[in-house]
């Protein structure tokens, strides 16, 4: 799929017929997530972003990450690569390590 690939485009029955990001880590694939205003990548996957975010296509997925450099989150943008076993041998991939949830405490003022 090429990189700045419109969503809204993809007719109803070719979105059904693509593979969640689960069958892409059984194939093999990574995800590329890259920054288009500051030019940085990084390779993630499949199985990790699931656990985040659930098992979506490429498509839904597409829109969901802020990048680690700039912030911003307009300018990113993923897709489904396979490398070849070279390829793999010279990349870094994120791994998820653990998820951390934030607890932020809301308040309300009541009189009395």
């Amino acid at each position: 799929m090429p990189e700045g690939y419109v969503r809204e485009l993809v007719h109803p029955g070719v979105r059904a017929k693509m593979h969640c990001l689960s069958k892409a880590e059984e194939v093999g694939q990574l995800v590329k997530v890259r920054c288009g205003y500051c030019n940085v990548t990084h390779f993630y996957r499949p199985g990790d972003i699931v656990q985040l975010v659930g098992d979506l296509t490429i498509l839904e997925l597409d829109g969901s990450f802020r990048c680690s450099r700039c912030g911003k989150k307009e300018a990113v943008n993923a897709t489904l690569v396979l490398p070849s076993a070279a390829e793999r041998m010279t990349m870094t991939v994120r791994h998820l390590v653990k998820i951390r949830s934030v607890r932020v405490p809301v308040w309300k003022d009541v009189r009395g």
